[in-house]
């Protein structure tokens, strides 16, 4: 990672740019760290992996990627293999319905 003053970095932003490209660049204001500039499919991964571990809500998601249609957004998930996180709970939650439905289901409502 690079480190480069907002001014520098105003007075080179093509420079700035051009390594942003490949590698993120750190700005800074004063000495201190104010906006990290990275290449464009690091950030996407990144959002990508943020709404699947539950940081990111989907319209969060889907806003900040551009996205119209919740079918783009596990298009993106799928072809950069990020898996969805479920939590214990939820995993819990989910096998007790499972349990229910089929409980309660006769031989003739059980799908062939």
């Amino acid at each position: 990672m690079k480190t480069v003053a907002a001014t520098r970095a105003k007075n080179t932003l093509g420079q700035v740019l051009d390594i942003a490209c490949h590698d993120m660049v750190m700005l800074e204001r004063h000495g201190k760290a104010q906006v990290a500039l990275m290449p464009a499919a690091a950030a996407r991964v990144g959002i990508l992996c943020a709404y699947a571990s539950g940081h990111f809500s989907r319209s969060q998601a889907m806003k900040m990627l551009g996205f119209s249609w919740y079918g783009e957004l596990l298009d993106a998930l799928r072809a950069e293999h990020v898996r969805m996180a479920v939590g214990d709970q939820d995993t819990e939650a989910m096998a007790q319905q499972i349990t229910a439905l089929w409980s309660d289901a006769t031989p003739d409502t059980i799908p062939a």
